[in-house]
């Protein structure tokens, strides 16, 4: 079954099952065709991907952090590889759910790995993605249990949400049912 689906920049649309990666650009009727560019590799939940400036998109599956560098060549690889914290490999979507956003001013996503049936406080990640002169890497993030985010979206000044360069805050809404950034 489908574990969930992402527009990338106004034109290709993603679709994920627990094992694949499939990319459309345009539209289907007129002739442009489904392709699955990775048999291996596929979100493990529906918010768990976000699209990061200079095209690539980071996504969670069960063998860690993925980045797709383009939908037209398909680069579909891991960065987490031995660096990725073992409590986020093989994530369980009925028990945990996992967000992602991206991080303007961090340079960075952040990934939410919420307990959905009961109230635990849990390591949440923020992976900095490799500038020059910065390597990769993750760091551990707590929150207190109240404010724990179940779901996170970026905030940008831009109408149409399409200029990432735009975005300028995080808002996730937590287990007490406020929203906070």
């Amino acid at each position: 079954p489908l574990t969930g689906c992402a527009t990338w920049f106004g034109s290709y649309a993603v679709f994920w099952t627990k094992a694949t990666t499939t990319v459309i650009g345009g539209n289907p009727v007129l002739g442009n065709p489904f392709r699955t560019i990775s048999y291996r590799y596929g979100a493990i939940d529906a918010q768990a991907w976000c699209a990061v400036p200079g095209g690539s998109m980071f996504f969670m599956s069960s063998q860690g952090l993925v980045e797709i560098s383009s939908p037209d060549s398909g680069g579909v690889r891991v960065v987490s590889n031995d660096r990725m914290p073992p409590e986020m490999l093989n994530i369980d979507p009925a028990t945990y759910h996992v967000s992602m956003a991206y991080d303007s001013r961090l340079r960075g996503v952040h990934i939410f790995q919420t307990k959905i049936s009961s109230v635990a406080n849990v390591a949440h990640w923020f992976y900095k993605i490799a500038e020059e002169g910065c390597p990769a890497g993750f760091w551990g993030q707590i929150f207190h249990v109240d404010v724990e985010p179940f779901c996170m979206c970026s905030i940008s000044e831009s109408a149409s949400g399409l200029s990432m360069s735009a975005y300028t805050d995080l808002v996730w809404g937590g287990r007490s049912g406020y929203l906070y950034r």
